[in-house]
C-alpha cells in the first residue's frame, strides 16, 4: 500500500466500517448485502470463509449466524485491534490474521468463499490481489466484492454529488470502478453476478457528515477543502430538517460482483 492507505487506516482505524455501516438501501447495510451472497455456500458443511481486508470486522459481523468459521485479514494491526474489541462478544467462530492481500498465506484453493468490502477498489495492485482470490478459492467455491460505483444515481442526487466533488475532487482508488469484473475475470474466475444498487448516506448534523468524509478516500483533498464540505454538509443538514426531511442524503452508489472458481 501506498503512504495514504497506510496513514489512512493507521489513523482512523474503523472509519470505512463505520461509513458502511451508515450506508443505508432498503433494509440491507452493503455487508449484509454481501453475506446474504456467501451464505448458500456455507449450509451443509462447516465452510471457510476468507475475509480480507476486514477492516473493524463489520463483515464477521454480518456473517456470525452462518454455518462457518470467518478467517478476518487486515493489512493494518490497528484495524485488527479494533475488529478484536468489537467482535468479543460474537458467537460464531472467527479468527484474526495480518497479511497482505497480494500474498494470501493460504493454500491453494484451501477456502470455501471468499469476501472483500471496499477493498479490492483500494489496493494499489488489484490484479495481483485478484490473482490471490482466486487462487485460494476451492473449485465451486465463491468470490464475492462490494466496491464504488457510479451508477445507479436518482436525479435529485446530481446536485449534491457534484457540488462535493467540486468541493473535495472525486474519491480516488487505484482500481478504476468498472475494473473489477474484468480483474475476477482475468484471475479464472467465472462472474455471475454484476449488480448495483444506490445506496446513500443520511447527514443530519456536523456529526454525521464527519463520519461521512472520514470514511471515504481523499487523498487529493486538503484539510480546508474538507472542512469546507463539512461545513456545506451541516448547512444543507439544517435546512433539510427545517423542511421536514432527516436530513440530506448524499448518494454512494455500489456494486456486488460475485465470481466462482
Amino acid at each position: 500500500m501506498s503512504t495514504y492507505w497506510e496513514r489512512f487506516h493507521a489513523e482512523r482505524p474503523g472509519a470505512v466500517g463505520e461509513f458502511l455501516t451508515r450506508l443505508e438501501a432498503g433494509h440491507l447495510s452493503p455487508h449484509t448485502w454481501l453475506a446474504r451472497s456467501v451464505t448458500p455456500y456455507t449450509g451443509g458443511r462447516h465452510a471457510i470463509v476468507l475475509d480480507v481486508a476486514c477492516g473493524d470486522g463489520r463483515m464477521t459481523e454480518a456473517l456470525d449466524d452462518a454455518d462457518c468459521t470467518v478467517v478476518g485479514l487486515d493489512r493494518s494491526q490497528a484495524q485488527l485491534d479494533r475488529a478484536r474489541e468489537r467482535t468479543a462478544d460474537l458467537r460464531g467462530d472467527h479468527v484474526w490474521l495480518r497479511a497482505d492481500a497480494t500474498n494470501l498465506p493460504f493454500a491453494s484453493h484451501s477456502v470455501d468463499a471468499l469476501t472483500c468490502a471496499w477493498g479490492l477498489a483500494a489496493f494499489d495492485d488489484p490484479a495481483t490481489a485478484a490473482g490471490e482470490f482466486g487462487r485460494v478459492v476451492r473449485p465451486g467455491g465463491l468470490v464475492a466484492v462490494i466496491a464504488p460505483a457510479m451508477l445507479p444515481l436518482a436525479p435529485g442526487d446530481l446536485r449534491v454529488r457534484t457540488t462535493l466533488n467540486r468541493m473535495l475532487g472525486r474519491p480516488s482508488f487505484p482500481l478504476q470502478r468498472g475494473g473489477v469484473k474484468q480483474l475476477l475475470t482475468v484471475a479464472g474466475l467465472q462472474v455471475v453476478e454484476n449488480n448495483h444498487d444506490r445506496y446513500h448516506f443520511t447527514v443530519k448534523d456536523r456529526a454525521d457528515a464527519e463520519v461521512l468524509l472520514s470514511g471515504m478516500y481523499l487523498p487529493k483533498a486538503s484539510d480546508r477543502r474538507v472542512g469546507r464540505a463539512l461545513n456545506w454538509l451541516e448547512r444543507r443538514a439544517e435546512e433539510a430538517r427545517a423542511s421536514g426531511l432527516p436530513g440530506v442524503r448524499v448518494p454512494v452508489p455500489l456494486r456486488r460482483v460475485v465470481a466462482l472458481a
